[in-house]
């Protein structure tokens, strides 16, 4: 049995996204796209398994704060370039930290104002903050921009998330 087409009885305990939201939501049926059905955190805890959750073994196990026995890492030495500025100004402290502990040097740069790349990089970091709002400051730095492209043309690594996904 399935959950009933009225309205939700009100937020509760499991309750994720309730009937009486979703029919206040415009149609999106001329999107292409067709309204998700009731979730409920009671529903898949009964399933117990759902194809939107993974199981809980298979998310990735988090890296070790520290590097065994503080040992020095054996991988070769690599520059990354971290996008730094207003646009792109949220990193978590301990990703930034673990790159350093495994030999990665960190050289910052602004995709705002810095006119290209620095120079022997062999990764591009470009973090979360709010590219949405500089965004005239990023497309009028067109040399930034084509120095981005042309490093990610020739190989070079790029890691982008939140912010940086909607920079590139």
């Amino acid at each position: 049995p399935g959950p009933s087409p009225g309205p939700s009885p009100g937020p509760g305990p499991s309750t994720i996204l309730p009937r009486d939201l979703l029919d206040s939501l415009p149609p999106v049926g001329s999107a292409g796209l067709a309204p998700a059905p009731l979730i409920s955190a009671s529903s898949v805890a009964s399933a117990g398994t759902s194809p939107f959750l993974p199981r809980e073994e298979t998310y990735p196990r988090a890296l070790p704060a520290t590097l065994p026995n503080n040992q020095p890492s054996s991988l070769p030495p690599v520059r990354i370039g971290v996008a730094r500025d207003a646009a792109f100004c949220f990193y978590y402290a301990d990703n930034l930290r673990l790159l350093e502990e495994v030999g990665a040097t960190l050289v910052s740069f602004s995709p705002m104002s810095d006119a290209m790349l620095p120079a022997g990089l062999q990764m591009l970091y470009l973090g979360g903050g709010y590219p949405e709002q500089h965004a005239m400051a990023l497309q009028a730095n067109t040399s930034m921009r084509n120095s981005v492209k042309h490093f990610s043309e020739e190989g070079g690594f790029v890691w982008a998330e939140c912010g940086g996904l909607m920079y590139l």
